[in-house]
């Protein structure tokens, strides 16, 4: 199930829902960082120049975690290391 978004500034983005078959009560960090990333891409590819050009509200600095995070109430924090990659605007 998948959305997309158009807004007034920026690029459009979605929203996309998944649902995975098999036992995922208990997800593992290693694999939801197999599916999922956190991460400023590298700096010679166009997405990085896609993320640099981009103007959001929501494009606010988040902390760096090194690992992720399944919290109790099935919450995930994501594996934002940090790299030395950034974006200054």
């Amino acid at each position: 199930l998948y959305t997309i978004e158009f807004q007034k500034r920026g690029l459009p983005h979605v929203h996309i829902l998944v649902w995975l078959e098999g036992n995922i009560e208990d997800p593992r960090p290693s694999f939801i960082d197999s599916i999922i990333s956190a991460e400023i891409p590298y700096r010679v590819s166009i997405l990085w120049v896609i993320v640099l050009l981009m103007s959001s509200w929501c494009m606010v600095p988040v902390a760096y975690q090194q690992t992720t995070v399944v919290g109790e109430d099935g919450f995930v924090l994501y594996k934002r290391p940090e790299t030395g990659a950034y974006v200054e605007r």
